[in-house]
């Protein structure tokens, strides 16, 4: 969580490729900086990103992405229809045996 991680946060991720060059001096005066670029160049080796190809948004593409979705969503709502008729059936019948049940008893 240092300045340069927050300062170079949007430029390592995202969609693209990145690369990190660390420069540092053998020299003892700078070795605290030295020790730090190390650490920022590990924890930067540790960054995984899953670049992908944009995709090219154009009228036609769109309209078949559209026309894909609705296919998905009619599908599913078919099922949930089919679905909410069979638990209808089932609370019905359930409901017709109780009456029936009852009237026995009687």
């Amino acid at each position: 969580d240092s300045k340069l991680t927050r300062i170079l946060k949007q430029a390592l991720g995202g969609n693209s490729k990145t690369a990190a060059i660390c420069a540092m001096t053998p020299a003892a005066v700078h070795q605290d900086e030295s020790t730090s670029t190390l650490r920022f160049a590990e924890r930067t080796k540790q960054i995984v990103n899953c670049a992908k190809v944009n995709e090219e948004v154009n009228d036609s593409g769109l309209l078949k992405r559209y026309e894909a979705e609705m296919k998905s969503m009619q599908a599913q709502l078919e099922e949930m229809k089919r679905a909410l008729a069979q638990s209808n059936e089932k609370i019905l019948q359930e409901r017709m045996e109780e009456e029936n049940r009852k009237h026995e008893a009687e």
